[in-house]
């Protein structure tokens, strides 16, 4: 079974530097989240799919089940039914109040069952 630590040493350096910095956010701000390991990546519930971390094409990204419904839609990319996400190269670091904000309002949405 492959773990979330695996996914992250397979990455590049700058790469693993942004998936940790995003991991440990996570982790610091909800300590009922359950972290593990599904569709691939590392993925985060919290009263329900919460976020999860990828990357792609040199970048990396958060996403968010119910990022259609957040309102910072301005750094939000994608055009699914509901997950949004925001990439990150390693030249762009997350802003880690922005960041805890939109973590902050996902959790929030999970937690009002809001649909």
């Amino acid at each position: 079974m492959k773990s979330v630590d695996d996914f992250i040493l397979k990455r590049d350096v700058s790469q693993r530097k942004v998936l940790n910095y995003l991991r440990q956010l996570i982790k610091a701000i909800s300590p009922e989240r359950r972290e593990e390991f599904k569709w691939k990546v590392p993925y985060y519930s919290y009263r329900g799919n919460l976020c999860y971390l990828n990357e792609r094409k040199g970048t990396v990204e958060i996403g968010f089940a119910r990022g259609k419904e957040l309102s910072k839609r301005s750094i939000l990319s994608g055009d699914g039914k509901e997950v949004r996400h925001i990439k990150y190269t390693a030249a762009h670091e997350p802003d880690e109040e922005t960041v805890i904000e939109v973590i902050k309002e996902a959790m929030y949405l999970n937690e009002s069952k809001i649909k």
